[in-house]
């Protein structure tokens, strides 16, 4: 019933929206036609901001838990977002170029438990906190992202994840209180053994290093694209480590197959992905949501600046 409603008033809103720019549309050159609203997306995305709608959704912990859990257990992290679940939908990626091997093993690991392995997933399943203020304060970009490219991640995960599965946050920090969190990494890294998995570049570029705070800090570097092209040798590599190390992954959707690996082989391996990018900027004063050409830039290859 709540369905049947949600469609037909969008129904009429959307032909409203057609009849009112009738006009307007003959006299635009070279536009030959307009994006259709897609509705049965946009009323998915209504009944998930309300709580009591019905909808299936996942069991997923809070960042917060999620951080909880892993400072204070054994555990590793492998985290899926977006780009991940398109490599496995078959799809490639500007970083990552498809590869069946790869998208066979991460369509494994998202759907089946694994003794100390947390896989995190994006919590696009819960009502969004203060809808009104993320779209009015955000670039147009991260508002796409919330009108179309969530309905349509969310239906791509509904294909892969395990519903009886417990799921962990893919933040590694809260938007809203990112300082107090990165402080609170910080002060987990204080003393501990460090191997960096990451590109050189991504490295370099960085002013501030949210890992500065390790006992020891060792970097083992992968290429900044298709990196799932030396997987045996990067694994080998990273296995010649005692296990007192803690392995942190910044290396796209390879890393949630290297985390599964190196927890097998009683790792801790952490997938925080662009941590040490998102502190960078933090310190330098730079909000990655201001301008679509920070979150655009944020989101790109890392190359030597």
């Amino acid at each position: 019933m709540l369905y049947k409603f949600v469609r037909n008033f969008l129904w009429n809103i959307r032909d409203s929206f057609r009849f009112s720019i009738r006009d307007i549309r003959k006299d635009i050159q070279g536009l030959n036609r307009l994006k259709r609203l897609e509705v049965d997306l946009l009323i998915e995305q209504i009944l998930y901001q309300i709580p009591s709608s019905g909808v299936k959704r996942p069991n997923i912990k809070t960042s917060e838990d999620t951080i909880q859990e892993l400072l204070n257990s054994n555990k590793s992290l492998a985290r899926f977002g977006d780009a991940e679940i398109a490599i496995i939908d078959g799809e490639g990626m500007f970083y990552q170029k498809y590869d069946k091997k790869l998208a066979m093993r991460m369509q494994e690991i998202i759907a089946n438990e694994q003794e100390n392995l947390c896989v995190g997933i994006n919590n696009i399943f819960a009502p969004f906190q203060n809808v009104i203020g993320l779209l009015r304060d955000t670039n147009h970009m991260e508002k796409n992202c919330y009108m179309y490219s969530v309905p349509k991640s969310r239906r791509a995960y509904d294909k892969y994840i395990n519903y009886s599965m417990q799921y962990y946050s893919t933040e590694y920090f809260s938007k809203q209180h990112c300082g107090r969190d990165f402080e609170i990494w910080r002060h987990y890294f204080k003393g501990k053994k460090l191997v960096l998995v990451g590109c050189k570049e991504a490295a370099d570029n960085l002013k501030f290093n949210v890992y500065d705070t390790a006992l020891e800090l060792h970097y083992e570097f992968v290429p900044n694209r298709d990196c799932f092209s030396v997987y045996d040798e990067t694994l080998s590599r990273l296995k010649c480590y005692d296990k007192s190390f803690i392995h942190i992954l910044m290396c796209g959707a390879t890393a949630c197959v290297l985390a599964s690996d190196l927890c097998k082989e009683g790792f801790k391996a952490l997938d925080l992905g662009h941590l040490a990018k998102h502190y960078d900027w933090y310190k330098r004063g730079i909000d990655v949501a201001a301008t679509a050409e920070n979150t655009k830039k944020f989101h790109s290859i890392d190359e030597k600046e």
